[in-house]
């Protein structure tokens, strides 16, 4: 990966996944609810199919799902602390050095970055705040009191959706 860095202090935008990191920001963070007791292995089944539609551009945003059922009922802070443990544990070391070189290079210019990423804000807010990242347009989840619905709070932002927010 080559980055070549151009500031006119306004905002850059930056994918997540693959961009910023080696792997799925999502997909570290199932691993990491399965390691710590609080998502089931069943995921991992349909995981693989949904990733591959999704990287070869096979993956219409009609036909993405709108829950995620196996996180439905979890607290907020629950999933805060396996997104917070996953970035320790999982998605720092697949940060690749050139990107964290760009947006350092960016803010240090007075530029702002904003990250746009399919994942969702709470499992890719502790890189945010690694790289002193204040925004992002992520897929939300949806939550009743302290509870997680499965669902997407508006949908997933998906492709053009990204542009749009």
């Amino acid at each position: 990966m080559s980055v070549e860095v151009s500031v006119d202090s306004g905002l850059h935008f930056f994918d997540v996944d693959y961009t910023i990191t080696k792997r799925s920001t999502g997909l570290s963070f199932l691993y990491q609810g399965i390691k710590m007791g609080f998502l089931p292995v069943t995921p991992l089944i349909t995981a693989p199919l949904l990733y591959w539609r999704y990287r070869l551009g096979h993956m219409d945003p009609r036909s993405v799902k709108q829950e995620i059922p196996s996180i439905a009922g979890l607290k907020r802070s629950e999933l805060e602390v396996i997104a917070q443990r996953c970035f320790e544990e999982r998605i720092r070391g697949q940060v690749f050095p050139q990107a964290e070189s760009c947006i350092r290079a960016i803010q240090s210019q007075g530029g702002g970055v904003v990250f746009a990423t399919l994942s969702v804000d709470i499992i890719v807010r502790p890189l945010a705040d690694y790289l002193g990242v204040r925004d992002a347009i992520a897929s939300s989840l949806e939550f009743s009191g302290d509870k997680c619905t499965g669902r997407f709070d508006g949908g997933p932002i998906f492709n053009l959706q990204k542009r749009d927010q």
